[in-house]
């Protein structure tokens, strides 16, 4: 059946139901779950859970039926070679608001990817997160070390921060490993980027190589997109599969690639030059990107990088912006400079408000994080404090796990739903918060 004609092609409708009852039932259920439970814990479910939900007759590439949270209708075919990115949004991790029941039951209440999310039976309202309770790791032994970047899976158990090596974690941060892509040799590993199960990494350091792991970080292969030859690597950022990515290069330029960075193609989100390229973010499908410019503007894409937006959360101005991260549906967006106030978004990007956490006036902002609902908010400041906001952004309370005393908080990441904080300070330890 050709993609356009197929009655699922946008979301469990009631066409959808009406021509598949069944299949529709089953999707709608295990849509569901895979909101309510993370992989780890819906993989050991039986019948199959870890595996995408493909409805019969359908023709789909094996590397989509491995990804727990898909669903394929049937009768769907898709062409071979495509990737997650290609699937319409209604069949990927990312959306179910576009869920409606059987005729005559009405409108499925939207469901939410955080658990603290507001819900409809709440009135609007939510449950008070459980507290975060803060425990010192020592990847790097009992020493002091510059973290510098974190990245986290869905669930939190695979945890992933660099300072001048790179260290993986696969139980919940308790215990780490020491990786060594580029040898036994100290770098600034710049940024690093996980699919959503932590299997598939891109890491760079600065300046120097880009480098992917396919097996957790145990093993990685050296990538030379631009050719052999050190390159100002600065931010990249992945997609749910891992394989849509967006790479930045400082003084250079920034480029997307579909096959985990073994080819990339150069966008212009400003024009033929070399730019600034600081950092860039990513929704679940890698249709919806972020990037910002250090010395100039923030940039959106709604089609994987073809073409872009110029935003301005500080007016019309060219800022120092150092940081950006969006949610799981490239909605909620916050970005920071290092020399001026923190931003967020809740309509991809178009209208901002302006957060201050540390009180008014500018900071230098040096590291954010967040859920994949943009609820659940960090935020670090450069010799100063450690900020979370459990309301997308409106309130802040400051966060203490180093005690009190001020520090650089660059190193911060979240698991989906902000139960898992972790939070690395610059020429100090690095600290892992639980509720």
């Amino acid at each position: 059946m050709d993609k356009t004609e197929n009655p699922c092609q946008y979301g469990l409708s009631r066409e959808c139901f009406s021509k598949y009852p069944q299949w529709a039932k089953q999707a709608f259920a295990y849509r569901l779950l895979h909101f309510l439970l993370p992989d780890a814990v819906a993989s050991k479910l039986p019948g199959g859970l870890d595996k995408a939900l493909i409805g019969p007759g359908s023709n789909v590439p094996g590397e989509i039926s491995d990804i727990p949270g898909v669903v394929i209708p049937p009768d769907f075919d898709i062409s071979p070679g495509s990737g997650l990115s290609d699937l319409p949004p209604s069949f990927t991790p990312g959306g179910t608001s576009n869920i409606t029941a059987p005729s005559g039951s009405g409108p499925v209440a939207p469901l939410y990817t955080s658990p603290f999310s507001p819900g409809p039976a709440h009135g609007g309202g939510r449950s008070p997160l459980p507290p975060l309770v803060w425990a010192e790791r020592r990847p790097a032994g009992d020493a002091d070390a510059a973290w510098y970047r974190a990245v986290s899976d869905l669930t939190g158990q695979y945890l992933f921060v660099a300072s001048a090596r790179l260290y993986t974690s696969d139980d919940f941060g308790v215990s780490w490993t020491e990786r060594q892509p580029a040898g036994a040799v100290d770098k600034l590993w710049y940024s690093i980027a996980s699919d959503a199960t932590g299997k598939y990494l891109t890491a760079c350091y600065y300046p120097g190589r880009l480098w992917t792991s396919d097996d957790f970080g145990v093993s990685w292969t050296e990538r030379q997109p631009l050719g052999a030859g050190d390159k100002s690597w600065r931010g990249v950022a992945a997609n749910y599969a891992g394989a849509a990515l967006v790479v930045c290069v400082y003084n250079g330029r920034l480029y997307t690639s579909g096959d985990y960075g073994a080819s990339v193609t150069e966008r212009q989100p400003i024009d033929n030059n070399n730019y600034y390229w600081e950092c860039a973010a990513s929704d679940l499908s890698g249709n919806k990107l972020i990037a910002c410019c250090d010395w100039k503007r923030l940039y959106t894409s709604a089609d994987g990088g073809v073409s872009w937006t110029e935003r301005r959360p500080g007016g019309d101005l060219d800022l120092r912006w150092l940081r950006c991260i969006s949610d799981s549906n490239g909605i909620n967006f916050m970005v920071c400079t290092s020399a001026g106030r923190l931003y967020t978004s809740a309509d991809s990007g178009v209208t901002w408000s302006e957060r201050s956490p540390a009180g008014a006036g500018d900071k230098s902002w040096v590291g954010i994080a967040g859920d994949n609902s943009g609820i659940v908010l960090v935020a670090g400041v450069d010799g100063g404090r450690l900020w979370i906001a459990e309301d997308s952004g409106v309130t802040w309370v400051e966060a203490r796990p180093a005690g009190d005393v001020n520090k650089t908080w660059r190193c911060l990441a979240s698991n989906a739903v902000g139960s898992l904080i972790v939070a690395g300070a610059t020429g100090g330890r690095l600290y892992v918060g639980r509720r």
